[in-house]
């Protein structure tokens, strides 16, 4: 069996490059480091590798800055638009940043800067014109609480359908139409014209109906014992 070897053979060539980079002076990047500039932007500056000087600053001993925020290779200047279409600006000193991302909504901010101080717990900023992305401080409207919030889109739609903010729609044909002709929920979730209502109930009605076969109804009945009279009958007298 032949000999194991570690590692492969490294050419002279190779050799004096890595003496070369171990010897380079990088002090003028190194101060353009600690200046506040990026490693990404130094490199393409001096045309290297961004990895490398990366290297070279460890072997020497440079403290890292911290890669989030600003600092980090992708900055945008801390805007990103979240997957539900609201625009978020990276505040990690907001009480009501998020822990992962430290971004705060766009408009929350907007809201407060006009108010001149934070929002009370609870409160919740509603955009007039339902365009996520208007910020502005004539389309935000701060609602004391999520249920007046969702009252306004329900007005809002209701005027935009049929005229009218105080109608309500049924939430069976879809219809628009005056409160006193609909039934309302005590806690005003569930709205219907009770025909609608009971026209549902009756199809459901009819369709259970209709789904339950004779098979299957006999097979639900109870079994009942036969007579033994009649499978033995007594003989008769004489």
């Amino acid at each position: 069996m032949g000999k194991f070897t570690t590692g492969h053979a490294v050419s002279e060539e190779t050799k004096n490059k890595i003496r070369k980079s171990r010897t380079k002076d990088y002090s003028e990047t190194i101060a353009l480091y600690e200046s506040g500039m990026r490693i990404i932007d130094i490199a393409a500056f001096y045309g290297m590798k961004p990895c490398s000087l990366n290297h070279a600053f460890i072997r020497r001993g440079v403290i890292k800055r911290s890669r989030s925020g600003e600092n980090a290779s992708g900055w945008n200047g801390g805007e990103r638009i979240n997957v539900a279409g609201y625009r978020l600006i990276y505040k990690p000193d907001h009480p009501r940043a998020n822990k992962k991302l430290h971004c705060v909504l766009e408009h929350i901010l907007v809201a407060e800067k006009a108010l001149g101080k934070y929002l009370p717990l609870g409160a919740v900023v509603h955009h007039f014109d339902e365009n996520t992305l208007n910020n502005s401080n004539d389309n935000l409207v701060i609602c004391q609480d999520t249920k007046y919030h969702s009252l306004l889109h329900v007005r809002t739609r209701a005027y935009k359908a049929c005229g009218n903010a105080d109608w309500r729609k049924c939430k069976y044909c879809k219809q628009y139409d005056d409160p006193g002709n609909l039934y309302i929920s005590p806690n005003g979730v569930d709205v219907c014209h009770r025909k609608c209502s009971d026209d549902l109930k009756r199809k459901r009605k009819l369709e259970r109906r209709f789904n339950e076969t004779p098979a299957s109804q006999g097979e639900n009945k109870p079994l009942m014992a036969p007579r033994t009279d009649e499978i033995n009958p007594l003989p008769p007298e004489h």
